[in-house]
């Protein structure tokens, strides 16, 4: 080399090639091919050359030809024989002795060169030799050139395409230069002399579902040859260990590609990303409500696979880790056995993978349902990502995070549209919970809409036994199993405008049910047919991590809470909600939800001011937090609509506190909360004063 330098980036797996005809294959470069053309104006040709195969060539000593084939000829009319080293990583140009930018070249060459209807093809071992790449189709004319602007071979440049490691070997199959090349404007040199390619991308060519023909051999390639399918490309995946792949898609035809499986893909056993996006036409862009997303994977033909014990159908199990998924259509991977449903649209049993941009368990135009059974279900997994998602429509729960016999934390889940269409204004609910949390620790949820499902918006348990839906479950590594979780800026039960529609829950907003330390705050929580937050604590006995859990230190603060079918906070000591909850003298019982913190009782608003008093434990520190409402409670007892602000108050030693809140004027019913702040349990709302002609935001603490 002289003076065209670069760096290169050779990640060492597959190269696939997008083209109907041509095999799809995979593996470092094994010699060198064609990285840029140059058909510009006047003398401006030239050809760069690229070396990956991670050893310098000897150009002469391997008698390395370029053959240009003139006007349709099966014959060579003019050979140029390479002379010089080209170093791994490196790039060589060629270029006619008359252009502008031969004094950059390697080497340069007068004579005849190519026009654009001209095929170029590059052979190692002389004329006849073997051959590495070709432009363009040998023994045919295509009039004016290939291709159509800006991608064409006449009166442009064209550069290869990052993920192209391999030369076209075929001077006979049609060339079309888009499938391979990018194209650009005539006597645009800006890139000769410099190449990065990325060999770790599989492209899936087909809607078929033919496995791969000979997985590990670099090759993605059913028994049709040229045809890379998704099963076919995940066990190349699978078998190429050495660095992470990616596969993407570029399916021809319009609209969207379906893929109907007949039979349970791959386990994913290799970091991977699956990359629905890459789809020509195939867009993330204006999430929720505009994704067009156009790769479908369709469960319908999936069956239960036999064992023990049996495998429902799945469309993805990520089993490796540290992998994506995003981009897909993925639905009806469901089967009934005994009366239950059974399936998984995405199963995780690894950490650190991303689930994004994905719409499961619903049409293609997410809009209709087309359920599976379980949209994700988490297994002992820890530290992934579900974040901008449609999860609607299945015919369980949307989400499932599961700790049995160890740890499932860490995971968040955020922006994500569960139980709804993609406009958020539609109940496409999932038939049980929207997100279901068992055994599940310090996982952030934040920023969803979860509304339209069956059972409860989520529902959070600490649980040893035989679960409903998941059977015998031995717990956590290390109790408490359900902690820690932290739910914030949420919309549950609303629609996206966070006003009540008539989409809510079929059960509880929230439900916590013998899990400790989890906080909710600054959701919306509205409309859900049953409570708004419902605590069960149904262990009467005394509490014992990992045997006999409680529902207790779980802090429910400076949320939205309104127009809900029954207590916007329900504290209960048993399996079902019961209602408000008298307060007892100096809070002894210290069994039910939360151990049944009292709430304040509100004496009075006049002009500015609320007074009340708050009776609970002797010599503690309390948060009282401050709501107006429009509406009441049937029992005559408030929710919480619009936070007003909180007042800290220490009980003396006979357990009592007075307070005195002050604030500024606006209509509306006043009610109140109570949290303790060394246990963090949080109470019930509070019953509004007895008269009230209106009520106020804060100006002062007192």
């Amino acid at each position: 080399m002289r003076t065209l330098k670069f760096v290169s980036v050779v990640l060492l797996l597959i190269v696939i090639s997008l083209s109907n005809a041509k095999i799809v294959q995979a593996g470092s470069p094994t010699d060198i091919f064609i990285s840029e053309y140059v058909e510009g104006s006047s003398n401006n040709k030239g050809l760069e050359i690229y070396n990956g195969t991670g050893a310098s060539i000897d150009l002469a000593a391997g008698n390395y030809v370029v053959q240009f084939y003139f006007n349709g000829s099966a014959s060579a009319g003019h050979t140029i024989a390479l002379s010089g080293n080209v170093a791994d990583g490196d790039v060589f140009v060629v270029a006619d002795s008359s252009a502008v930018f031969a004094g950059s070249a390697d080497q340069t060459q007068g004579g005849a060169w190519f026009n654009g209807d001209d095929a170029v093809v590059l052979k190692k071992g002389g004329a006849s030799g073997t051959i590495l790449d070709v432009i363009g189709q040998v023994g045919t004319d295509p009039g004016n050139g290939w291709g159509s602007e800006p991608t064409t071979t006449v009166d442009s440049t064209l550069r290869r395409k990052l993920n192209v490691c391999t030369g076209d070997t075929n001077p006979n199959d049609a060339f079309d230069p888009a499938v391979e090349w990018n194209g650009f404007e005539l006597d645009d040199f800006t890139g000769l002399g410099s190449h990065t390619v990325d060999c770790n991308i599989l492209v899936v060519n087909s809607t078929g579902d033919g496995p791969d023909n000979n997985p590990g051999n670099g090759m993605c390639e059913t028994s049709t040859a040229g045809e890379c399918t998704l099963r076919a490309a995940i066990m190349e995946s699978n078998a190429l260990t050495s660095v992470a792949n990616t596969i993407q898609f570029n399916i021809s035809g319009g609209g969207v590609r379906t893929i109907n499986l007949t039979s349970a893909l791959p386990d994913i056993t290799q970091p991977v990303t699956i990359d629905g996006l890459a789809q020509p036409g195939a867009t993330c862009d204006g999430w929720p409500a505009a994704p067009n997303l156009l790769v479908e994977l369709n469960g319908s033909n999936v069956p239960v696979t036999l064992g023990n014990p049996p495998t429902p159908p799945t469309g993805l199990h990520l089993k490796a880790g540290t992998s994506t998924v995003h981009g897909l259509v993925i639905n009806n991977f469901t089967k009934n056995i005994l009366n239950v449903d059974v399936g998984i649209g995405i199963r995780v049993s690894s950490d650190a993978n991303t689930i994004s941009c994905n719409f499961i368990g619903t049409n293609a135009a997410g809009q209709a349902a087309a359920a599976n059974a379980f949209g994700i279900a988490m297994l002992n997994a820890a530290t992934n990502v579900i974040s901008g998602n449609l999860i609607s429509a299945n015919s369980q729960s949307g989400i499932a995070i599961v700790g049995d016999g160890g740890e499932a934390q860490n995971n968040t889940i955020r922006d994500n549209y569960i139980g709804t269409d993609k406009n958020g204004t539609a109940d496409l609910g999932n038939a049980k919970d929207g997100v279901l949390l068992v055994n599940a620790k310090n996982n952030p949820i934040q920023d969803n809409l979860i509304a339209g499902n069956g059972g409860d918006g989520l529902d959070m348990t600490d649980f040893v036994g035989t679960h409903p839906d998941f059977g015998p479950i031995a717990g956590c590594t290390t109790p408490p199993c359900a902690t820690g979780n932290t739910i914030t800026g949420n919309k549950i039960g609303t629609g996206k405008d966070g006003n009540v529609t008539t989409l809510g829950n079929g059960k509880a907003g929230i439900q916590i049910e013998d899990a400790e330390g989890n906080t909710i705050q600054n959701n919306t929580i509205a409309g859900n047919s049953q409570n708004g937050v419902l605590i069960k604590d149904q262990n009467s006995a005394s509490c014992s991590k990992g045997t006999n859990p409680c529902a207790i230190n779980n802090k429910i603060t400076q949320n939205s809470l309104f127009d809900n079918g029954s207590l916007g906070i329900d504290l209960t000591l048993g399996t079902s909600a019961d209602g408000v909850t008298a307060n007892d003298a100096n809070d002894t019982d210290n069994n039910g939800g939360n151990r049944l913190q009292n709430f304040p009782v509100l004496d009075s608003v006049n002009g500015t001011t609320i007074q009340g008093r708050l009776n609970s434990t002797a010599n503690r520190t309390f948060r009282l937090e401050f709501f107006s409402n429009t509406s009441l409670d049937g029992s005559g007892y408030g929710e919480g609509k619009t936070y007003l602000g909180s007042l800290d108050v220490t009980t003396d030693g006979s357990g009592n506190a007075s307070f005195s809140f002050s604030q500024a004027a606006v209509d509306g019913q006043v009610t109140a909360t109570a949290t303790d702040l060394t246990t963090g349990d949080t109470s019930e709302f509070s019953k509004p004063p007895q008269t009230l002609t209106s009520v106020y935001l804060p100006v002062i603490l007192k």
